[in-house]
């Protein structure tokens, strides 16, 4: 590991101005200069996040913004596609090991977005590899707020019917989350005032180690083709694999 490879921590400054959106690709007379950043921030970021052997917990460095069109709080999170060298896709299990999801987590103040998302994939899936430029941000119900929600509904009877809701792609409704139109902000969710919503940001990442051991290694994890990746999958999470697939980003000749 080399001492003097340049740092991933963003100031305060950037912190608090648009949600850091750097590595969004630019113009096109640009965009080959864009990749070999995002190449050389992946390969730093694989470097950092292998030092730590444990998954960061707690909500300390939590990001949170506010929508400024209706004053939502929102918890900010990154996370990743880990896509292999045949195509496959990585799913891993949910902590209560009943669903297959992605590798994501709250995307903390002391790292860039893509950092984030590779610490996650690291963290979770225990995979290292390169960025592709990000796929999509889209905003989303938690789950606990959609299990509220449900249970109030006259119609949910009991936990039965409402397990069933959980599991319905009629109620997993995910729409756009443009992180520049939000605002940075202190305030963080409690038991009392429990956020609602999360905006997720997602990224291809073109495995290029699959670890033995790491972080959150108790988890499931498993490869599959994109089409049984997509049904599979948690509600929430089929249109973002489904533009994966739409794109051929998981279509990969050589890394």
């Amino acid at each position: 590991r080399s001492p003097s490879a340049p740092s991933l921590i963003i100031s305060d400054d950037e912190t608090k101005s648009d949600g850091d959106e750097s590595t969004d690709p630019p113009s096109s007379n640009s965009y080959l200069l864009f990749l070999r950043n995002l190449e050389m921030l992946s390969r730093t970021a694989n470097m950092r996040v292998t030092e730590q052997a444990e998954s960061r917990t707690g909500k300390v460095r939590q990001r949170w913004a506010l929508d400024p069109a209706g004053g939502q709080l929102l918890r900010l999170v990154a996370g990743c596609v880990p896509i292999l060298s045949d195509s496959r896709i990585i799913l891993i299990g949910s902590s209560s090991g009943d669903d297959w999801l992605l590798p994501k987590g709250g995307w903390e103040d002391d790292e860039r977005l893509e950092e984030g998302a590779i610490r996650e994939s690291y963290e979770e899936a225990g995979v290292l590899g390169l960025l592709g430029p990000k796929v999509d941000t889209f905003r989303a119900e938690t789950r606990k707020a959609r299990r509220r929600r449900l249970e109030s509904l006259p119609c949910a009877g009991n936990s039965n019917i409402s397990a069933s809701k959980m599991h319905s792609t009629d109620h997993f409704p995910t729409e756009p989350c443009d992180l520049t139109s939000l605002q940075i902000t202190k305030y963080q969710a409690t038991k009392e005032e429990p956020h609602t919503h999360v905006c997720m940001s997602f990224f291809p990442l073109y495995v290029q180690s699959i670890l033995d051991s790491w972080p959150e290694g108790s988890r499931r994890r498993k490869a599959f083709e994109i089409d049984d990746a997509i049904s599979i999958i948690r509600p929430e999470f089929q249109p973002l694999l489904s533009k994966v697939k739409k794109l051929r980003l998981h279509q990969v000749l050589d890394l």
